[in-house]
């Protein structure tokens, strides 16, 4: 029984390291896209410009930090059903 706990362990410490991975690199994209307008001057006349150029806002940054909270949940309720069976038997 105690592999199996320590499988459950690693397994959801993975899932919530991983999960961080995610909402920094999600959150760092989402900033990339935003700095990309405000770093201009003249910010309707590029933005008319981007658009023109089939620019869109990188939506895979909010897929990302979605991902990294449900894997930080999975990787919780891993830890938790672990500490439950470790106090049950």
């Amino acid at each position: 029984m105690p592999g199996n706990q320590l499988a459950m362990a690693i397994a959801g410490g993975i899932f919530i390291l991983v999960g961080i991975i995610c909402i920094i690199w999600g959150s760092r994209e989402s900033a990339a896209d935003y700095r990309i307008l405000i770093d201009h001057a003249d910010v309707h006349t590029d933005t008319k410009k981007l658009v023109g150029n089939s620019w869109k806002a990188n939506s895979g940054a909010g897929a990302l930090i979605a991902g990294g909270i449900i894997s930080i949940i999975v990787g919780a309720a891993l830890i938790g059903l672990m500490f439950y069976l470790i106090n049950r038997g």
